[in-house]
């Protein structure tokens, strides 16, 4: 069985992150690209949150909203 810092090694130390102004499509097509789950939204050094799989599902498909129309700012839990 793999240990956690044999996957950490793997996997990389690179957290994947979004401007709160960037589309819901840009940050998915970014999370499909690189494989993961998620995204930090961040402007500079400030966090705005974070936009998962489950927010995408809940917040944007959901509700019918459109993912190239929607700013990931209104789209992630912390903003």
């Amino acid at each position: 069985m793999a240990k956690v810092s044999d996957i950490l090694a793997a996997k990389g130390r690179e957290v994947l992150q979004v401007d709160p102004d960037d589309t819901v499509l840009s940050a998915i097509a970014s999370m499909v690209e690189r494989g993961v789950g998620s995204v930090l939204v961040t402007r500079g050094k400030e966090i705005h949150g974070i936009f998962t799989e489950r927010d995408y599902l809940a917040k944007i498909a959901l509700q019918g909203r459109s993912s190239r129309d929607t700013r990931c700012a209104t789209s992630c839990p912390c903003s």
